[in-house]
């Protein structure tokens, strides 16, 4: 009887092909794999993720010290199924999780961590919002951003990040985001305040800090306009 699992694998550097009755789901740790499906040709890298769907065929290959974690599923969530790619960038929470897997998977194999684990990751995979894969032109930039929020991003510092002019840079960002470099980060700014806000016990002001802003009145202000309510609102 099938169940679903997360397990370590590793795979050949010689092309194979296969497909299996449930879906699968790979992330890399440690290297790349080579893939080949009909909805995805090319390599699939460490921050990312391919979803191989059920009885899909696939060819794959990677290089033998490449380290992957793989999970067998009998049903994908909803996001995942409606998603037309196959490879997406996975968020920060989800990619902390798989290293704990991958730590807990090498130290020990223990029932009820597994059937717990498997339960988080499944409500992680809900939660993942499947970004297409950026431009690797603006690919450097986004990281960038999102290593640091709290940091005044320029124009021009990240177009020159990407090798792009002023003009490319705002044009291929809007093309692979459907937003502006502003709506971008001010997007992340207040998706972190407010997650900081209902989860910790910080003031406004420290709040505002961590997110780029020095001033508490203006965060506000942005807070409300984004969310509809104030930050006070949800603080403790």
């Amino acid at each position: 009887m099938f169940r679903n699992t997360i397990s370590i694998r590793h795979y050949s550097p010689t092309l194979k092909q296969h497909s299996h009755g449930y879906h699968q789901l790979v992330f890399p740790l440690r290297g790349s794999l080579d893939i080949n499906t009909n909805r995805h040709n090319g390599f699939v890298e460490i921050g990312q993720c391919l979803i191989i769907k059920v009885n899909e065929i696939h060819g794959f290959k990677a290089h033998e010290n490449a380290r992957f974690i793989v999970a067998d599923l009998h049903h994908l969530p909803e996001n995942l199924m409606q998603t037309s790619s196959a490879v997406f960038t996975i968020s920060k929470p989800l990619s902390a999780f798989l290293n704990y897997v991958d730590l807990q998977l090498e130290h020990s194999v223990d029932a009820e961590i597994e059937k717990s684990s498997l339960s988080l990751f499944e409500q992680l995979l809900a939660q993942q919002v499947c970004f297409k894969n950026y431009d690797k032109r603006i690919e450097k930039a986004i990281q960038y951003i999102n290593q640091d929020i709290a940091l005044e991003h320029t124009l021009e510092h990240l177009s020159k990040l990407a090798h792009l002019s002023l003009t490319q840079f705002k044009k291929v960002f809007k093309e692979n985001t459907n937003m502006t470099v502003q709506t971008y980060i001010t997007g992340l700014r207040m998706e972190k305040a407010k997650s900081l806000l209902v989860h910790s016990d910080m003031p406004v002001q420290l709040v505002a800090e961590k997110v780029g802003y020095q001033n508490a009145s203006a965060f506000s202000r942005k807070f409300k306009d984004y969310f509809g309510q104030t930050p006070s609102a949800l603080s403790p």
